[in-house]
């Protein structure tokens, strides 16, 4: 049965096609349960919950994988072949219930929150407050995944990032400019679902403190917000270094509200990629910025926070750091490029080798 999830681009000769390759990919047979209805004590798995894809790089080599965030418990992590095709990798080549365990995947987010050189993954879930039984509509909420190249385990709990309410469009940026990446994530429901009052959720800012751990800072940075928000853009909109938020959501009569970050009066390192054509945003490069033996990676992601993705300029967090002692590009194709003691405080543009 086709999903219509990948679209191969077939253009050629200036004509623009693109062919449904879901099935012949291997991405198909794990989106959807190919049970029959009601087999498998829940007709729901016959149908298709995917929300939130994004191709990325999670284990060591360039082949894009994919992970899809998705509603009851059918999260996927599709690992590229190299050949076109993909396989359901995520835990003994195959995904794994009681670790991939977020029931309803919403929002994703993907960033180097533990600063190991690879990509983990933010899924935001729904996590409800206990009745007066002690009783949950939902337990599980939101889950962080820490990658391992390619191996990923749950870590939601030390991390302290579970309780997002209903959650939606999220992202990982660094809005303190620490240097070490923070999470913001939009939620919100049509029903209150007492007394979790889902329909006046406030947002979510989870501080990373750099040991792994975040604290929920959202009220002490004036953005406790209640609105039912979906998606979310994090972007230095107004081009002094500091990420700001735009947050989507629904109001009939004012559907976007753009947070500006005041800033800490931490330095940053801004950086733009332009890649040979026709990546031009040089997706799936990755830039590595190194200060005083410690290195942040950012993978250039052109994929979605829901219904929303980032731009693809990063901003480095140097705290008081002066200056990046390395900077080096990893382009798309395994090229690099290196640049030394680069100072902050400005934007830096890239151009890929024979753009």
């Amino acid at each position: 049965m086709a999903t219509e999830h990948l679209w191969r681009n077939d253009t050629a000769g200036g004509t623009i096609r693109f062919t449904d390759v879901s099935v012949a990919a291997g991405i198909a047979p794990d989106i959807i349960d190919p049970a029959p209805v009601g087999s498998s004590g829940d007709p729901r798995y016959d149908y298709d919950y995917t929300f939130t894809p994004s191709f990325v790089r999670m284990d060591a080599d360039r082949y894009p994988d994919l992970v899809i965030a998705a509603d009851f418990k059918t999260s996927r992590y599709f690992r590229n072949n190299g050949d076109g095709t993909f396989r359901d990798g995520t835990f003994r080549n195959a995904t794994d219930p009681a670790q991939i365990k977020d029931r309803n995947g919403m929002g994703s987010a993907l960033g180097d929150y533990d600063g190991d050189g690879d990509l983990d993954w933010f899924v935001t879930s729904i996590w409800s407050v206990p009745d007066e039984n002690g009783e949950q509509r939902y337990e599980l909420g939101n889950r962080l995944y820490r990658n391992d190249q390619g191996t990923l385990a749950d870590a939601t709990e030390g991390a302290g990032v579970r309780d997002g309410g209903w959650g939606w469009g999220a992202c990982f940026e660094d809005f303190d400019n620490d240097g070490d990446l923070d999470i913001y994530h939009t939620n919100g429901w049509t029903e209150p679902f007492p007394p979790s009052d889902f329909d006046v959720d406030t947002s979510r800012l989870f501080i990373g403190s750099g040991d792994g751990t975040f604290t929920d800072m959202a009220a002490e940075a004036g953005i406790a917000d209640s609105e039912q928000g979906y998606g979310v853009v994090c972007a230095d909109f107004d081009n002094d270094g500091n990420v700001d938020i735009l947050q989507l959501h629904r109001n009939r009569t004012n559907a976007a509200t753009l947070w500006r970050n005041e800033g800490t009066g931490a330095n940053y390192l801004r950086v733009r990629l332009r890649g040979r054509a026709p990546n031009t945003e040089a997706a799936g490069a990755r830039i590595r910025a190194t200060t005083d033996a410690t290195t942040q990676m950012h993978e250039i992601i052109l994929g979605s926070n829901y219904t929303s993705q980032n731009p693809a300029l990063r901003i480095f967090g140097l705290g008081s750091a002066t200056q990046v002692d390395t900077l080096e590009v990893e382009w798309p194709d395994g090229e690099t490029t290196i640049r030394r003691n680069v100072t902050a405080g400005q934007t830096v543009q890239i151009t890929q080798p024979g753009g």
